[in-house]
């Protein structure tokens, strides 16, 4: 439950709105983790946002996630860039023992909050760091899985990354930009980091 309700959903309609994927007339202020949020208000979009989290909880609830990203796509297909959550350090745990608390999590609710908090703040003004997209960008959402994890079944919602080539542009020459990392005591981190695709920063050089 740590994630399911930072990461996609709020995360991604403030991705959303920083990166100018959508118009800003879309969005109405909001308020969560105790600080101003940009949250979307067309219906379609919200349904499909809504759709998203479930499917990717869904994995997480299986413990088969390694990584969740978000994806900007430009009008061709190529990744400019990806906003990823990095999940991998999450225990693998039973279902039955999902409300059962960590004995070494010596942080309150309010600290974790506080670190959300500090994360969407980042993702809010990201802009300022990555600088403006092409017009008629859109975007993705992905999920990395486990080495050992089954492939979702094919009457998923989920495709082959190949096959929406999503990350072939990725190389090791991506411009890594740190973001935050969110901890839970001793117990279920995860990382939050942009990566700049070789595409995109030939498009910021040429400007």
């Amino acid at each position: 439950d740590h994630i399911d309700n930072f990461k996609v959903t709020v995360a991604l309609h403030t991705i959303l709105h920083s990166r100018n994927i959508y118009p800003a007339e879309l969005f109405i202020r909001a308020r969560k983790y105790n600080s101003h949020v940009q949250q979307c208000r067309h219906p379609t979009l919200c349904q499909w946002i809504r759709d998203a989290v479930q499917c990717c909880t869904e994995e997480l609830e299986k413990g088969t996630v390694s990584r969740i990203s978000i994806v900007i796509l430009s009008t061709a297909d190529i990744p400019f860039e990806r906003f990823i959550f990095d999940v991998s350090g999450f225990p693998d745990l039973p279902q039955n023992q999902f409300d059962i608390p960590i004995e070494n999590a010596k942080m309150s609710p309010f600290d974790l909050e506080e670190q959300y908090r500090a994360a969407i703040v980042r993702l809010g003004v990201c802009e300022a760091t990555l600088g403006t997209l092409p017009e008629d960008c859109t975007f993705t959402i992905t999920i990395e899985l486990r080495q050992k994890a089954n492939y979702p079944h094919s009457s998923t919602s989920w495709l082959p990354e190949s096959q929406r080539n999503v990350g072939t542009s990725y190389s090791q020459d991506v411009t890594t930009i740190p973001l935050r990392s969110v901890t839970f005591g001793d117990a279920i981190p995860f990382e939050l980091w942009i990566e700049e695709s070789v595409a995109k920063s030939k498009l910021k050089a040429s400007k």
